[in-house]
């Protein structure tokens, strides 16, 4: 019983059956009240009709002193089936025309005898409620006596103007007719109705049932039951079912989501026993990973990094996880290395998504090829590795599903390259220096041994004091003319690191916190000193197998043991090599017209600088050269006379572009030497170039651009009580002159 009861059939046919008895007994209520309504309301209609009829009747027939034909006419109406009663009643409550009192009355006050006295009927008295209503509202009234099926009419009877000339001018209401008849004809009438509509509306409403049981049979039943069939034998696990409904509405949508949740539920199978494949497959490939020498993990599209990857991966940068992390998050870890990130991640767009382009011509733009990297040491600190990086892609059709990184630790290939690199240019600088000494001679590098040493003694001394700018400058002139020195006599490992420490004191005197700079000063300075020593361990061992007389002995040297034509040639050595590293030809040009010059070691700076500048500021690229008209191999002339008795000089000229007085000028203003728009002649914008930390040059390089030069030259002038002058014309080049007494410089 409860599966009959419980059936999706029982509730709809309960549904519909129900659902039709309520509207069946509401229409049927309807109907039969409207019904009722109409018939009791026409035959209070009639009553009305009737009443009016009668009480026209009526008042004639009084109008015409035909009293007993009214009442005859009353009792005539009685006889009729629907009237129980009819009767005129006075305000008294008594019938009319039962005595004389109104024939009396009236032919009183007509004073003669108007009606006769006829026979009177019978006197009654009426008790109702609505009988004193009327009374009271001068308004008739119906009252429907609904048990004994019968209806009451109640009409005042008002003294009209006709009856006022026997009954008295007053409008008064005279009496009221009653009426009492019955409605049981109009009830049954209504009974009959409400049974045909009754019997009507339970066919109809069988018939409706039928067809909609089987409508909803057809449409929701069927469909339900189809459902629910395959639903069942899906939990049981057969998925080779589906519904099969031709029907477009929700049980058809219905149908369609549970075909396609089967056939869901078939794939996730299907994929469930491939993924026990794959995972079979993944964990051969963890223990390929675990194990494998090299670092491999795949990249998905969206640049994150997938399960796979090797744990040589996690020793080498030192995370336990490296799963659904950021591949460009991995490998710049540091919050500003955006721009780095970037790169990295353009790069992964091209190996992504430009398919047509071949591996090999992106892996050109690779940014992780010999890449250095700090990573994690497990300790909480961090070390520097360095890895090769190669990226190949895993294609699924034309669209490259994954990219496999494939890393290559190279931090102990790269740093034995570089120790390599290290003792490779320390025997180069050997070498250059052994080179150097022969050309030289031992005793041209103990000076500069000797100045090395006294700078670098400085340097230490200063560095609780940098923040003096007058130390800094200081500082920093003694190690570019060092550098200089370095470059005359070919030291080009000194000059290097000179360059670099000079790099170094630059960024501290344009502004940089000394405090933490400090420690590269130390480093800088440390490896300066070892090539010092290096010199002299060099320049010691050479001066015992080098003849005394080289040099040594003071007859023909310039103090230091450099004669005055070892001089001048190791200045053309320099320009040649200076202007070759920048890209112009130079030709020198010796004029001595004194011979030996004694003194000539202490202007040894002054003309390494002189010349530098000649080289690098005056004389112009070979097509600029050639634009202008002149030879596309620049001119240097280094000349030494006596311009008077006692006096020498020595002159540097160049045939190159000139001083630029519009660039001397621009420095001027800004350094606030000059006010803008300021006048000033070409003998004042030459004394400013003389100034510390003057230069005109925007760009520095390792020869020039650092405002030092002309200030060494003038320090190195007047430190022997010369003079120096300048003369130069656009593109007619520049010469520089040094005049100093020869006796008070031996």
């Amino acid at each position: 019983m409860n599966g009959i009861f419980g059936s999706i059939r029982f509730k709809i046919v309960s549904v519909i059956i129900l659902v039709l008895t309520v509207s069946i007994s509401i229409s049927l209520a309807v109907m039969v009240g409207t019904t009722r309504e109409n018939l009791l309301g026409s035959v209070r209609r009639n009553l009305t009709v009737n009443n009016d009829i009668l009480n026209t009747v009526i008042r004639n027939l009084m109008l015409a002193g035909e009293a007993p034909i009214a009442v005859q006419t009353l009792q005539g109406l009685k006889a009729l089936e629907e009237f129980q009663e009819i009767a005129i009643y006075r305000k008294d409550g008594t019938t009319a025309f039962n005595d004389y009192d109104t024939i009396d009355s009236v032919n009183r006050f007509q004073d003669k005898v108007v009606f006769d006295r006829t026979e009177r009927t019978e006197r009654l008295i009426l008790e109702n409620p609505n009988f004193k209503r009327v009374l009271e509202t001068n308004t008739p009234r119906q009252n429907e006596l609904t048990t004994e099926r019968q209806m009451e009419y109640f009409f005042p009877i008002l003294n009209y103007a006709q009856c006022r000339s026997c009954h008295g001018p007053s409008p008064y209401i005279r009496g009221v007719a009653y009426y009492r008849v019955s409605t049981a004809n109009a009830y049954d009438r209504i009974n009959a109705a409400g049974t045909f509509l009754a019997a009507s509306l339970i066919a109809m409403g069988l018939a409706i049932a039928v067809l909609l049981i089987l409508l909803m049979q057809r449409i929701v039943v069927h469909p339900i039951l189809a459902i629910g069939a395959t639903v069942a034998q899906v939990g049981e696990g057969n998925l080779d079912v589906s519904i099969e409904l031709e029907s477009h509405d929700e049980f058809g949508g219905l149908a369609i989501k549970i075909n396609e949740m089967i056939d869901g539920l078939k794939t996730r199978n299907r994929l469930l026993i491939e993924n026990k494949n794959i995972e079979a497959r993944n964990q051969e490939n963890r223990k390929y990973l675990d194990n494998i020498g090299q670092g491999l993990l795949l990249i998905r599209k969206d640049f994150i990094i997938g399960e796979q990857y090797s744990a040589f991966l996690v020793q080498l940068f030192g995370h336990a996880e490296l799963a659904d992390k950021p591949f460009a998050n991995f490998i710049y870890p540091d919050p500003a290395s955006i721009q780095e990130r970037e790169e990295l991640e353009q790069f992964l767009s091209m190996v992504f998504f430009n398919t047509l382009t071949e591996m090999e011509m992106i892996q050109v733009a690779n940014p992780l090829r010999d890449k250095t990297l700090r990573v994690g040491d497990g300790k909480g600190g961090e070390r520097e590795i360095i890895v090769d990086v190669l990226f190949a892609r895993i294609m699924d059709g034309e669209t490259v599903d994954s990219v496999m990184a494939i890393f290559e630790d190279r931090t102990q290939i790269v740093r034995a390259r570089e120790e390599l690199a290290v003792q490779r240019e320390r025997r180069d600088a050997e070498l250059e220096e052994i080179s150097a000494i022969l050309k030289a001679g031992p005793s041209a590098f103990i000076e500069f041994a000797r100045e090395a040493d006294a700078g670098l003694d400085s340097l230490k001394r200063s560095y609780d004091l940098l923040s003096d700018g007058e130390i800094v400058a200081a500082l920093f002139r003694s190690f570019h003319s060092l550098k200089g020195s370095a470059r005359y006599l070919e030291l080009r490992g000194f000059e290097r690191h000179a360059h670099a420490l000079e790099n170094l004191l630059a960024l501290i005197r344009d502004g940089a916190d000394p405090r933490a700079r400090v420690g590269e000063l130390v480093a800088a300075a440390a490896r300066l000193a070892d090539e010092v020593e290096n010199i002299k361990s060099i320049n010691e061992r050479f001066r015992a197998f080098v003849p005394a007389g080289i040099g040594g002995d003071g007859k023909n040297a310039v103090g230091s043991g450099e004669t005055t034509a070892a001089v001048l040639d190791r200045l053309t050595s320099m320009a040649k090599s200076i202007a070759a590293d920048l890209g112009k030809t130079v030709r020198v040009e010796l004029r001595n017209e004194l011979g030996e010059l004694p003194g000539l070691e202490n202007l040894k700076t002054a003309l390494v600088h002189l010349v530098r500048n000649a080289i690098d500021h005056g004389l112009e690229e070979g097509l600029e050269r050639v634009a202008a008209g002149k030879n596309e191999e620049g001119s240097i002339v280094i000349r030494i006379y006596s311009p008077a008795p006692g006096e020498a000089a020595v002159e540097i000229a160049d045939d190159g572009r000139g001083i630029d007085f519009e660039a001397v000028r621009r420095t001027a203003e800004k350094q606030g030497l000059l006010k803008a728009g300021e006048a000033a002649d070409s003998s004042r914008l030459l004394r400013f170039i003389f100034r510390p930390d003057f230069s005109s040059r925007d760009a520095v390089t390792s020869t020039s651009g650092r405002g030092v030069g002309l200030d060494a030259v003038a320090e190195a002038v007047r430190s022997i009580g010369g003079r120096i002058s300048v003369k130069t014309g656009k593109n007619e080049g520049t010469r520089f002159t040094i005049r100093f007494t020869i006796k008070e410089t031996r």
